[in-house]
């Protein structure tokens, strides 16, 4: 799913199950069908770190991204919502009809029925987001691990810091003598203003020498379609989440050394 919009009181094909998206009387509703992918933005809502990912499932499973601090998951911004259930009833699903069936379907995963139309919410944005990618030698990794820890306690809504340790593939940007070898990526991406988001990165750039270094503003569109080679169809993986209260150094420490002994 890739967020889409258009101008204030105007409508913007986007490929949502062929229905578009078209903005409210104030730009700032959005619908939708449950299927699609996406356009150019002016408003958007919420979508996931992949482009490919289908809105129905990114969003009945709560829907995370790069804009979910800033604007809420996925299924926060879903204001109504079309459902077939088993016995074949069509409904609409919002705080004011069927509200508990409104409530299970926002992250609830798909249990509850058919979901053929969504409703959503949609936001005023940039088009452009900052970007930054660090990576490291997987000595510095635990370092590098809690910088990005250290930035996500204290950081404004704007900001989604994450943290990765990932086998380098061949490529010119990084030295031959860590293809094939665990590298430990320290990221975030900024939704606001420019200039404030790059003064965080200083505090990821102290653990020492990055490998590689990437920092650039882009199109919103362009960051989250940048990882649709590596999550390709057809790979026949699947990830999966857990929830910690906290991550000590012991626990950074762990995942380090259980990673790279692999």
């Amino acid at each position: 799913m890739t967020a889409v919009g258009g101008q204030a009181g105007q409508t913007a094909d986007s490929g949502f199950g062929g229905n578009g998206i078209r903005g409210g009387s104030g730009g700032n509703i959005a619908s939708g069908g449950s299927g699609g992918k996406g356009g150019p933005i002016h408003f958007l809502t919420t979508g996931g770190v992949i482009s490919l990912t289908g809105a129905g499932g990114l969003i009945l499973g709560g829907g995370y991204g790069y804009l979910g601090r800033k604007l809420g998951l996925a299924c926060d911004n879903v204001l109504s919502a079309e459902v077939v259930t088993a016995d074949g009833e069509i409904l609409t699903a919002s705080p004011d009809e069927h509200p508990d069936l409104y409530w299970g379907i926002r992250g609830g995963g798909g249990n509850f029925g058919v979901v053929t139309a969504f409703e959503f919410r949609v936001h005023p944005f940039g088009p452009d987001i900052l970007s930054v990618d660090l990576a490291y030698s997987i000595d510095d990794g635990p370092a590098a691990i809690r910088a990005v820890l250290s930035i996500a306690e204290d950081a404004p809504d704007e900001v989604v810091a994450s943290a990765a340790v990932v086998t380098a593939r061949p490529m010119p940007m990084i030295p031959d003598a860590f293809h094939g070898r665990p590298l430990v990526w320290a990221s975030y991406t900024y939704a606001g203003d420019v200039d404030e988001g790059k003064r965080l990165l200083p505090r990821l750039k102290a653990v020492g020498e990055p490998i590689l270094e990437f920092a650039d503003v882009m199109p919103y569109v362009a960051l989250q379609r940048g990882g649709d080679d590596t999550q390709r169809h057809g790979q026949r993986q699947y990830a999966k989440s857990h929830f910690i209260r906290a991550t000590p150094d012991a626990c950074v420490d762990a995942i380090i050394s259980f990673l790279d002994s692999l």
